[in-house]
């Protein structure tokens, strides 16, 4: 019996709680939405929806013609060296050992010429003018 009772108890609960979690709407007072309005606003994410197209488009353009110049930039420095995927030169031609062997030893400067105020970029360049 008291099995029963908790059963019943139990569902009278859950049936008040499950009836408070919905608004109960009593009100004397009805807003009339108009229409016109909402097709405006569908007119409006239309047309922001195809100026998002067009900037998408061009932002991609741009992009494309950015990646085209970086690597001609890259091609112009590799005149006459063959390079890495990385962009560095690949050791095993001929012409890259010969170019590393003609570089100075010493520290470089920042355009990469060697920096003529340490001893051992001194001493090639001597070399070559007897």
């Amino acid at each position: 019996m008291k099995k029963v009772i908790t059963a019943v108890v139990t569902f009278v609960m859950l049936t008040i709680m499950a009836n408070a979690q919905t608004a109960a709407t009593t009100s004397s007072v009805k807003t009339v939405t108009a229409p016109a309005k909402k097709t405006e606003v569908k007119v409006k994410t239309e047309a922001e929806k195809k100026e998002a197209k067009v900037e998408k488009t061009i932002k991609e353009e741009k992009a494309a013609k950015e990646a085209k110049v970086a690597k001609k930039g890259n091609e112009v420095k590799a005149e006459g060296t063959k390079l890495k995927a990385d962009g560095t030169a690949d050791m095993r031609y001929k012409e890259n050992k010969e170019a590393k062997a003609t570089a100075a030893p010493g520290p470089k400067k920042k355009d990469g010429t060697p920096d003529m105020r340490y001893k051992e970029n001194k001493e090639p360049a001597k070399k070559t003018t007897k």
